[in-house]
């Protein structure tokens, strides 16, 4: 299913930008590449071994981005679902938390 699909990074900001850059080459840079949203976005053709790293490194490297992917040559592009998705975050462990924390009153 992953060889069916074509990859692409777009970096939130310039520092990601730089790493992207130095380890892919210069004619994988897309500009404006017009997503399924309607948005045309700077974005950097990748393979998912690509994908793959920057998401393990993200965190260690301070790295912000999207990952976007086409299905097919002519498939719309857009935005990807992490494969890690089912795992729950911080932020929604602490939202459990505060609402199952205090208890409610019932009329």
């Amino acid at each position: 299913m992953i060889d069916n699909y074509i990859w692409y990074v777009e970096p939130l900001d310039a520092a990601t930008n730089r790493v992207i850059a130095q380890s892919l080459p210069a004619e994988n840079a897309c500009h404006n590449k017009g997503c399924d949203d309607g948005v045309s976005r700077d974005l950097w053709r990748c393979t998912h071994a690509t994908v793959s790293h920057l998401t393990r490194s993200a965190k260690q490297l301070r790295l912000r981005f999207y990952i976007y992917v086409q299905q097919g040559q002519n498939g719309p592009v857009r935005r990807w679902a992490f494969e890690n998705k089912g795992q729950k975050t911080a932020k929604s462990s602490t939202i459990h938390i505060l609402l199952t924390s205090f208890p409610m009153a019932v009329d």
